[in-house]
């Protein structure tokens, strides 16, 4: 929580308007490589050296990190670095960060696409590559490897588009492609057509890459600092929404299959509510501002 609000923040004040989007999609492709082949260097580190070997070299490489945060450029912008931090002053910029429409509408939108990347990708798609195809785990980590690359591949170029075209766009069409995308899933029927539906998923998802900039362009900029750890605070939640809601009406929805250990088929049910969650955001998307679509509008006028 500490670093990536604060790389958010550090991002969007030394990356400009101009290239805002660019910047920090590409920040969130990076981050998005790292949850990929992290865990496949761990294992095989692991493997190797055995099973304390990664937390060594996980020190490590943090340790290094280290090394190009003492050559970043200092920030001129920061106008409360030298005055003290009081509840009163921070509970007032958080009531007027959070009575700014438009910032509540885009996050609850950012909310969704959190919620969607483990209620989705890392909850329902193992369970259902286990319990209804009876997939096992390597097939299972090819799958998710699968629809993590096609992200990449998306998300970072949407950042340069979205300079260009503007935010709301691209997360408008994450969001109403996706809800069609997700209800594919449960109709896969061997290890190929799943993969095929999650790299597509995948790949929509990634048009999502500039809603940490979208938030950015709408939050007040001399309080991006309480804008970005509210946009956390609030898209993290979906992080933990999403796995229990969708994970619990799975559960109670779920086929049993006599002489099978597991909780049953996982039915369409949990794919359909996230469906819907997704056109309820599109639809509440659509009433937020675009400041970067605004000027590039009046710049053509």
């Amino acid at each position: 929580a500490l670093y990536v609000t604060t790389a958010t923040v550090y991002l969007a004040q030394i990356s400009g308007k101009e290239k805002r989007g660019q910047w920090m999609s590409l920040y969130m492709g990076m981050l998005l490589l790292g949850a990929i082949f992290g865990p496949t260097f761990g294992g095989l580190i692991a493997d190797t050296y055995g099973i304390r070997a990664p937390f060594f070299a996980y020190a490590i490489i943090t340790g290094l990190a280290v090394i190009p945060t003492l050559i970043l450029p200092k920030l001129t912008n920061t106008g409360n670095i030298s005055s003290p931090l009081k509840l009163r002053e921070i509970l007032h910029d958080m009531r007027q960060v959070l009575s700014n429409p438009s910032f509540l509408l885009v996050t609850f939108t950012v909310f969704t696409t959190f919620f969607l990347r483990t209620g989705i990708r890392t909850t329902l798609v193992p369970l259902f590559a286990a319990n209804n195809l009876g997939l096992d785990s390597s097939s299972i980590g090819l799958i998710l490897t699968i629809g993590g690359i096609t992200t990449a591949f998306t998300i970072v170029p949407m950042g340069g588009i979205s300079d260009r075209i503007g935010r709301k766009t691209p997360l408008a069409l994450c969001l109403i492609l996706t809800a069609g995308i997700i209800l594919l899933i449960p109709f896969s029927m061997d290890l190929l057509t799943l993969s095929i539906a999650v790299a597509i998923y995948g790949a929509v998802i990634g048009l999502s890459g500039p809603s940490a900039a979208y938030v950015t362009d709408v939050s007040p900029q001399d309080k991006l600092e309480i804008s970005m750890g509210l946009y956390r605070m609030i898209s993290d939640f979906g992080f933990v929404v999403g796995p229990l809601l969708l994970g619990f009406l799975a559960d109670i929805t779920a086929t049993p299959v006599v002489g099978e250990s597991h909780s049953g088929l996982i039915g369409i049910l949990p794919f359909l509510v996230a469906s819907i969650i997704l056109i309820v955001a599109f639809f509440v998307l659509l009433r937020a501002d675009d400041p970067v679509r605004d000027r590039i509008q009046n710049r053509t006028t």
